[in-house]
């Protein structure tokens, strides 16, 4: 008999260069979070945007493909994500990616009227009041993990976010997301001017 075929490449999202394998993987679980996070940016006509927690700045392949005008500062805690999207998005000078946390936040050099908190309110929950003021944006884009994904682990110092207090919402997407182990969800919302 012929040898039996070769096992399926596994691959695993870990925080060294899963950003940097395929750029874009249409119809991937990462594509779907960045297309909810794009037709939210579009419900509210943002036009500046600061994502807080970005990577590599990945929703802006979505814009792009959209012909949106927009400003986009995204920050986040690690490097090399960073670096990456600043390579990938050198040629758009309404794109800046900068190496920052949230304690200490970048000041944009536009008018910010959306602020993405991308999974990041499960590490510090006060950070959204605080980001909102400090940027006087009046939409906010939150994604955080349904507690009842299949790998929370108890152990990890992460808070469990309640999105319902932050309710109504204008939208509202769940994301099954196994590249994040689990699911996702992304809601939007807007506060008078």
């Amino acid at each position: 008999p012929p040898p039996p075929p070769p096992p399926p490449r596994v691959i695993f999202y870990m925080q060294t260069r899963p950003f940097a394998m395929l750029r874009r993987l249409v119809g991937s679980e990462m594509c779907i979070r960045d297309r909810a996070y794009a037709d939210a940016i579009q419900h509210h006509s943002c036009t500046g945007i600061v994502d807080v927690g970005c990577r590599w700045g990945r929703v802006n392949d979505v814009l792009i493909d959209a012909g949106l005008q927009y400003d986009y500062l995204g920050f986040d805690t690690s490097a090399e994500p960073i670096k990456y999207g600043q390579e990938i998005f050198d040629d758009k000078s309404y794109i800046k990616l900068l190496q920052a946390s949230w304690q200490d936040p970048p000041k944009a050099d536009f008018d910010v009227d959306c602020v993405i908190l991308g999974a990041v309110l499960i590490y510090d929950e006060s950070i959204y009041e605080r980001l909102l003021n400090f940027y006087k944006a009046h939409t906010v884009i939150i994604q955080e993990p349904i507690q009842s994904q299949i790998h929370w682990h108890p152990e990890l110092k992460l808070q469990r976010v309640d999105l319902e207090k932050y309710a109504p919402f204008d939208t509202d997407v769940i994301v099954e997301a196994e590249v994040f182990a689990g699911n996702r969800r992304i809601v939007s919302l807007k506060y008078p001017s």
